[in-house]
């Protein structure tokens, strides 16, 4: 991978990771609203940011395995540290989302 091709792939992978991270506090907001239906619509469409973020992500590991990477920049890291910040924020909101169903009076 060429270095302006990592780079690239560094800034789908920060966008992809932040897409999600927006995608699931507006789920969360929507949660609180009573529009469960609507959170868990949300979280589907941040799951397949995460989707895509992985795959960009386990790109950077194939090119690790074959001894083609390179040396990982902070702006790499930094993309992974929001990567793994959303995928336990969505986690969570699966589970906030969860709970406000339950609590949600009918026909709300």
């Amino acid at each position: 991978m060429k270095h302006d091709e990592y780079e690239q792939a560094i800034g789908e992978l920060i966008t992809q990771a932040g897409t999600a991270k927006n995608t699931i506090f507006t789920a969360l907001d929507a949660a609180i609203e009573g529009r469960c239906d609507e959170a868990k619509q949300l979280l589907e469409q941040a799951d397949l940011a995460l989707s895509e973020a992985h795959r960009v992500h386990a790109r950077f590991l194939e090119l690790e395995a074959l001894g083609q990477a390179e040396t990982p920049s902070y702006l790499f890291v930094h993309a992974l540290d929001i990567l793994m910040t959303a995928m336990s924020e969505r986690d969570m909101a699966r589970r906030m989302v969860a709970l406000a169903a339950r609590c949600s009076p009918p026909g709300r």
